[in-house]
């Protein structure tokens, strides 16, 4: 993975996904708009994770490359998110990891305050995480993430299993974040969160990547 200076915060150049010798996804050439919601849709196993996990680092393409905009900061929340909830901390106190280590605490509770109000939880943010419900545990790691100085968010299937009420919260926070500049990609299968969120939406299909609205890829 390289970082550039670029238009694009996020491009693909012949990149190629998928397990061992198994091709997933590729090869692919494609360029992501700063200041978007980017939604991946495709069906279960063609490699919507896969792809967005080797996107940011976390897996190793079988070939190409990726290469992020300049000064590419990166935040993620996957699918499962391996937090012990035993752990002794609120709500909010988690939220607060997603903040630069030696930032004022006034600065660091205030910004972690916003990012749960921005997902709905502000009340439950000195309850223990522990003792929250699956999906609050998913909104407090999805405000984690908005907390963090990113300027690429990327959620895989954050919203699944997350009430219809609170799945708005998290889009209204979405769009949020792209009025600030930031860009967002999101893997979903939400047929509703592409009307409600998404400004471009990309379609796997077989191996290739097509952009639905705005263009192709």
């Amino acid at each position: 993975m390289r970082a550039v200076q670029s238009a694009s915060v996020l491009r693909f150049e012949g990149l190629v996904v998928g397990h061992g010798t198994r091709v997933l996804v590729g090869p692919l050439d494609c360029d992501f708009e700063p200041g978007h919601v980017h939604a991946i849709v495709g069906p279960n196993g063609s490699g919507k994770s896969t792809l967005v996990r080797t996107a940011i680092g976390l897996q190793r393409p079988l070939a190409g490359r990726v290469q992020l905009g300049h000064e590419a900061r990166v935040s993620y929340v996957p699918q499962v998110v391996n937090l012990d909830a035993s752990m002794p901390v609120t709500a909010l106190e988690v939220v607060e990891m997603g903040r630069p280590v030696g930032e004022r605490r006034a600065e660091r509770r205030a910004r972690a305050r916003a990012a749960l109000d921005g997902v709905g939880l502000l009340a439950e943010g000195r309850r223990a995480f522990a003792l929250l419900s699956g999906g609050q545990q998913q909104r407090v790691l999805i405000a984690r993430a908005f907390c963090a100085d990113a300027n690429l968010v990327v959620l895989d299937e954050a919203t699944s299993g997350v009430d219809a009420e609170a799945s708005e919260a998290v889009y209204a926070a979405l769009r949020d974040l792209t009025r600030e500049g930031r860009t967002v990609l999101l893997v979903t299968h939400e047929q509703h969160a592409l009307a409600r969120v998404a400004d471009r939406t990309w379609v796997i299909e077989g191996a290739g990547l097509h952009l639905q609205r705005a263009g192709s890829c």
